[in-house]
């Protein structure tokens, strides 16, 4: 469950659904009680077909995402990309210099 947390606080960064700065306050939060804020690197295929098989799955893969603390809505299939991105954040396998989000810069 975790990981699961943190893993969506990261889409939501990256879609822009939560300011910058959600995920570290997850994982500092998660990890001062204990519980684990990364993993072993994964297979992308293998979550992503776990994933369609979750109960909120329809016509693509909905998360649950903060915008901030204790306010959290559904949001329908976030992009793959997006996903890939966040999954490599979690196991700690992203490119440092490339962690920024990929949401359309602002105008």
């Amino acid at each position: 469950v975790a990981l699961g947390m943190r893993f969506a606080a990261i889409v939501a960064e990256l879609t822009g659904e939560a300011q910058a700065g959600l995920a570290a306050r997850t994982t500092v939060l998660l990890a001062g009680v204990g519980l684990p804020t990364t993993c072993v690197p994964l297979d992308g295929d293998a979550v992503w077909k776990v994933m369609a098989r979750d109960k909120k799955v329809r016509d693509g893969i909905r998360m649950v995402l903060c915008d901030r603390p204790g306010s959290a809505h559904l949001v329908d299939a976030p992009p793959q990309p997006v996903l890939e991105r966040a999954l490599e954040r979690l196991c700690g396998t992203a490119d440092p210099n490339d962690l920024v989000g990929l949401r359309e810069p602002p105008t």
